[in-house]
């Protein structure tokens, strides 16, 4: 019964969210180039895309789902990430790719990979209030346990203060509290 309540108010806001983000979406378009209305459009688009995200992980969460697993092209993948997540950076924060030639494919859950980007980057841009960069690299590495692709993501905000480091990973932790927010 908790199931299907959850499914039913997940469903309803989605709903509402998709309006939401239609109306935006609409209002962005129909803006002169450069009106600053663009950039609370891109706010509002970027925090209902948040949300429809958090319902996700709940449903998921809920339900114990496995990680779907598949054949990715990391590079591709990469390359769609600057305009996808243009909405999530401030103008002050830079996205640099560094991608080998020739990166090999991975194996894992593309839905599940999208998701770390935009909280990496969303977290990126709340440590670096003033602006910075964002650098993620990609390589092949042959290695004696097998071929992989290295994969390491960088900002140059304040870091993740030590006594927090090991809960960055459970479900729905925040540093909002902790970053005075």
């Amino acid at each position: 019964a908790i199931g299907r309540l959850a499914s039913g108010l997940a469903h309803d806001l989605n709903n509402y969210l998709g309006v939401i983000t239609g109306q935006a979406e609409m209002v962005q378009r129909d803006l002169p180039a450069g009106d600053p209305v663009g950039r609370r459009m891109e706010v509002i688009l970027s925090t209902a895309w948040k949300s429809s995200d958090l319902i996700r992980r709940v449903l998921a969460f809920g339900r114990r789902q496995g990680a779907r697993s598949e054949v990715i092209d990391l590079a591709r993948l990469l390359a769609e990430l600057p305009e996808s997540a243009r909405p999530l950076l401030d103008d002050e924060v830079r996205l640099d790719l560094r991608v080998e030639e020739g990166l090999w494919p991975i194996e894992g859950d593309p839905t599940h990979l999208r998701q770390a980007f935009v909280h990496l980057l969303a977290n990126a841009r709340e440590a670096m209030p003033l602006g910075g960069a964002v650098t993620i690299e990609a390589e092949n590495r042959a290695l004696p346990a097998g071929d992989r692709v290295l994969l390491a993501v960088a900002d140059s905000g304040h870091g993740i203060p030590e006594a927090i480091r090991d809960q960055v990973f459970d479900p729905f932790f925040t540093t909002q509290e902790e970053m005075g927010k």
